[in-house]
């Protein structure tokens, strides 16, 4: 009885077990219940109450709930459309052969006013064709058609002249011109680039070849709006120099920043690169017969790159076979430009991701040839550029207008235009 007494009775039994068992307990040593005595020889203290099964019906619910949670995650995965791998831009394919008579098709003829003030006035294609201001033809000592784009003198004074816009907007691209004859002369202002003028310059602009009076070297300028601006170009990628602007009494500053009305750089300025060679440009451009110039433009990569390649004899390999085989129309006979195959371009630009250029600030932008005179840039330089004939006429327009003769070489030769994207 006194082993019986000393075992916790209660042990493991619910409380109202418990009370019974007290109540059994307090029996055996000779306390009388209700019922009676009670022996305790008869109960089995090492008997527990079974465990309620609540656990085990909760674990179930949740790994049922666990199995349809995975069950409509395969179902989303098997049937919502999936997002594509970035791809590998491919080769660069020809998309436009602006080359001979298919030239002028790529284009629209600007009629009116020069929207940049110039000292000439844009006819459309029927007057342009009537004032003989442009031709296909081939030329003395080649086999090829060129195209040729001129201007003409008026009574009034204001040159006729040609602006042509092309008709594909692009926003990206490698761009390849031939090159044999640029306008050249003090007061003449000729380009070939891109824009978009209904969105300038939130769109961009990129200057391939500008030629302002008689400068001898060409440059490639970006103009945008607030927000882009270039000195981060790595020094082994180019072999140019930036443009510069000089005040007096003020530092030199690198024109990097490419927005418009950017401080300690000229209203429109851009941000500019220079090819350090003489003679791409102008009248030593012309004198070595032209040359090759291209521009990459490759946000996916990027950049912006430009090359010229002058005299054509210094034009690469790979270039050169990709011009011949151009119109196979990219059979298996066409060499394919790779730019990489190439020496090191004279401008690099780094736009895009990871630069201080977001690549949203050129897209859609269209070519455009034009010839203007004077107007808002080749006039305000043409005392500084040109002095012997600003000392004569003071004025550019004066010059211009008193000097038709000094217009004969202000046109364009070229063999083509030749337009790459990527697969």
């Amino acid at each position: 009885q006194a082993a019986t007494e000393k075992t916790p009775l209660y042990h493991g039994l619910t409380d109202s077990e418990s009370g019974e068992s007290w109540a059994a307990g307090t029996a055996s040593s000779g306390v009388h219940s209700s019922a009676g005595v009670v022996d305790t020889t008869k109960i089995d203290t090492t008997k527990e109450t079974q465990p309620r099964n609540t656990g085990l019906r909760r674990g179930q619910l949740i790994k049922v709930f666990l199995g349809l949670i995975l069950f409509f995650v395969i179902l989303l995965a098997l049937f919502l459309p999936r997002r594509p791998k970035p791809k590998t831009p491919g080769p660069y394919r020809l998309k436009e052969y602006q080359v001979g008579r298919h030239f002028f098709q790529h284009y629209n003829f600007f009629n009116g006013k020069d929207p940049t003030f110039g000292y000439n006035t844009y006819v459309d294609q029927p007057e342009a064709q009537q004032a003989h201001l442009y031709n296909v033809s081939v030329p003395y000592g080649h086999t090829k058609e060129h195209v040729f784009m001129t201007t003409a003198p008026t009574a009034q004074g204001p040159r006729l002249s040609l602006r042509l816009e092309g008709k594909t907007l692009f926003s990206s691209g490698l761009f390849i011109i031939d090159l044999q004859h640029m306008p050249e002369g003090c007061g003449v202002w000729p380009a070939f680039w891109l824009t978009n003028e209904k969105h300038w310059p939130h769109w961009g602009e990129v200057d391939i070849i500008e030629g302002i009076d008689n400068q001898p070297m060409v440059k490639t300028a970006l103009h945008t709006s607030r927000g882009c601006t270039v000195q981060d170009a790595p020094a082994n990628k180019w072999t140019g120099v930036w443009d510069v602007t000089r005040e007096p009494g003020q530092p030199i500053f690198n024109t990097t920043d490419c927005w418009n009305f950017a401080p300690h750089q000229w209203m429109n300025q851009g941000c500019v690169a220079v090819n350090r060679q003489d003679g791409t440009l102008g009248p030593g451009l012309n004198k070595q017969g032209g040359g090759v110039f291209a521009m990459e433009w490759a946000p996916e990569n990027g950049y912006i790159r430009s090359w010229a390649f002058v005299p054509h004899s210094n034009v690469p390999q790979n270039l050169k076979d990709a011009l011949k085989t151009a119109a196979n129309n990219n059979n298996n006979n066409t060499v394919l430009p790779d730019p990489n195959q190439w020496p090191l371009p004279y401008a690099y630009f780094p736009i895009g991701k990871g630069t201080t250029c977001p690549s949203h600030h050129f897209h859609d932008m269209r070519i455009v040839f034009d010839t203007a005179f004077c107007g808002s840039v080749a006039g305000p330089l043409f005392p500084f550029s040109c002095q012997s004939e600003a000392m004569e006429y003071g004025w550019c327009e004066n010059y211009v207008r008193s000097n038709p003769q000094a217009m004969d070489k202000a046109f364009w030769e070229f063999r083509g235009v030749y337009v790459y994207q990527r697969d």
